[in-house]
């Protein structure tokens, strides 16, 4: 059996100023998670999960995306999960940043 830990990376926050030039006009708030998973040959794998909540007048729509075994290795994990913080990258763009990032080794 594979045990999973999420564990919270961070959050970032898009407001007025941050989506002046789309057409969203509601908070936006984007959290990031890491997904630890560990085999019975006690071998860690590393996953990401983005989730992006909006707050509209009476709701919250939430969305989410996962990558599950992207790396082995928590620096890079952690590095991966810096530069999605740090870009606002949301669940629709998930999958082809980290994939972008791995090929060119950006975070090695």
């Amino acid at each position: 059996m594979v045990e999973a830990l999420r564990s919270y990376y961070g959050a970032t926050i898009l407001g007025e100023e941050e989506l002046k030039e789309s057409t969203i006009k509601n908070k936006i708030e984007l959290e990031y998670y890491s997904i630890k998973k560990e085999d019975k040959l006690e071998k860690n794998t590393y996953g990401i999960e983005v989730i992006k909540k909006e707050y509209k007048e009476s709701k919250v729509d939430i969305e989410k995306d996962t990558i599950d075994n992207v790396c082995r290795d928590v620096n890079q994990v952690n590095k991966i999960m810096d530069i999605l913080k740090r870009n606002t990258v949301t669940p629709v763009g998930l999958h082809v940043v980290v994939e972008e990032l791995l090929k060119q080794g950006i975070t090695k």
